[in-house]
């Protein structure tokens, strides 16, 4: 068993959904890449990927002013749980082109694009949707290298830049939770039984597009 020091426990609010608690972490790193993003309020924002990332970034970037967010989803049930959740535009990045649309609805480009996704195919979509100067911050992780030529950036002066996890956090982001300014529900999908992670949990994430954050239930029966 491992023990952690009293400083990492952190006390839910009376009332406050033990579910959401569960999402403390996940939110932090959201809350942390907008936080460190150059997005102001007003500013135009992008998402690429709208799982439980791409949707809790989705909540921070509106939460921090953005004018309209635009979220990029191959999903038909991810893109509409972000029209829910307040996303201007939804874009199917196969049936159409991405980049040109994102540049007609801000006329040349969001002010920050944010990668949530963590393929060749976004990344290199995200550096051409910004507008010149503007940034593209990359919150995903990475399986694969991404071949990509450098003049995608440089012509434009973009910036890219990284976001990992989160610092010292958990007691703002447990607000947002607590008080539904980020709405955490409308991100769980499914609360299933320890027994049933392998068929309900990993099985139904690869294969089933509707679902966004499953829970596991530690009680055992």
């Amino acid at each position: 068993m491992r023990l952690y020091e009293k400083q990492n426990a952190f006390k839910l609010p009376e009332g406050m959904d033990v579910k959401l608690g569960a999402l403390v972490e996940p939110t932090a790193v959201a809350v942390h890449a907008v936080r460190q993003s150059t997005l102001r309020l007003g500013d135009t924002a992008a998402i690429f990927g709208a799982g439980p990332i791409g949707l809790l970034l989705l909540q921070a970037v509106k939460a921090a002013g953005a004018s309209e967010i635009i979220v990029v989803e191959v999903s038909d049930e991810r893109r509409e749980k972000a029209l829910e959740l307040g996303a201007t535009h939804v874009i199917h990045p196969v049936e159409a082109d991405a980049v040109q649309q994102i540049k007609e609805l801000t006329g040349g480009g969001v002010d920050v694009a944010f990668d949530a996704a963590g393929v060749q195919a976004t990344f290199l979509s995200g550096v051409s949707a910004v507008r010149k100067g503007g940034e593209f911050k990359v919150v995903s992780l990475w399986e694969q290298p991404v071949t990509f030529s450098p003049n995608s950036f440089v012509k434009t002066e973009a910036k890219i830049t990284g976001s990992y996890a989160y610092v010292n956090l958990f007691p703002e982001v447990i607000r947002l939770l607590a008080r539904g300014i980020i709405d955490g529900n409308k991100v769980i999908t499914s609360l299933i039984p320890l027994e049933d992670i392998v068929g309900k949990g990993f099985e139904a994430l690869a294969s089933d597009r509707k679902q966004c954050k499953i829970l596991v239930d530690m009680q055992l029966s």
